[in-house]
């Protein structure tokens, strides 16, 4: 079960990792406008705590590995499966590679100026309309939130699986801030919450 198996093009890997673009990406010299100014994360490799030998020693089935974990939501367990390496080294590679990926894709999520959200913004945000009677518009909205739920294993530990239950969904999440500027480009994510918290508590 690895990258180059199967193949480079068709939807069997897009399928999987959940991304168009050949993970490759990630290694290709950075020639294209503006990326001169993008942060340079460290290579997993090279951090602290990474795997040495895992049973997967190519970065590039490694990177696979994560983005299938992110995008069809498995498990460690059925992760270490298909991969055929062990629970432990699952978990270390995905440890190691998502602080990578979000460091490396942090430049899709730009906070846009206000200028720059004036300048798309759509036309029904700009004419004036009637709510309860009064006219109001949103000419000057800026960004528009709202709070989404990721369900997660079951804490081990008592305290943190109380911490991490959401009412709302029944189960474990994390919870996450997202904006989108009224255009909707996503402009903003927060850092992970706990299930229990409310959408207000994460706002403050």
């Amino acid at each position: 079960f690895y990258y180059n198996v199967l193949g480079r093009k068709g939807s069997r890997r897009r399928d999987l990792q959940g991304i168009q673009e050949n993970l490759d990406i990630f290694y290709a010299p950075r020639d294209r406008p503006g990326q001169d100014d993008w942060a340079e994360p460290l290579p997993p490799d090279q951090v602290k705590g990474a795997p040495k030998t895992c049973g997967l020693d190519k970065p590039i089935d490694q990177c696979f590995l994560v983005f299938c974990m992110l995008r069809l939501g498995l498990t460690n367990r059925v992760a270490a499966a298909l991969f055929g390496i062990s629970v432990g080294s699952t978990s270390q590679l995905l440890n190691t590679w998502v602080p990578f990926i979000s460091v490396s894709l942090s430049h899709f999520v730009p906070w846009q100026t206000r200028e720059q959200v004036q300048s798309t913004m759509p036309r029904k945000f700009r004419n004036p309309a009637s709510v309860l009677g009064k006219t109001t518009s949103a000419r000057r909205c800026r960004i528009i939130v709202d709070a989404t739920e990721i369900r997660i294993e079951t804490p081990s530990d008592p305290e943190e699986a109380k911490k991490f239950f959401s009412q709302y969904k029944k189960a474990h999440t994390l919870k996450y801030l997202i904006g989108i500027t009224p255009a909707g480009t996503i402009s903003f994510i927060s850092d992970g919450f706990p299930g229990s918290m409310s959408d207000d508590e994460i706002v403050e």
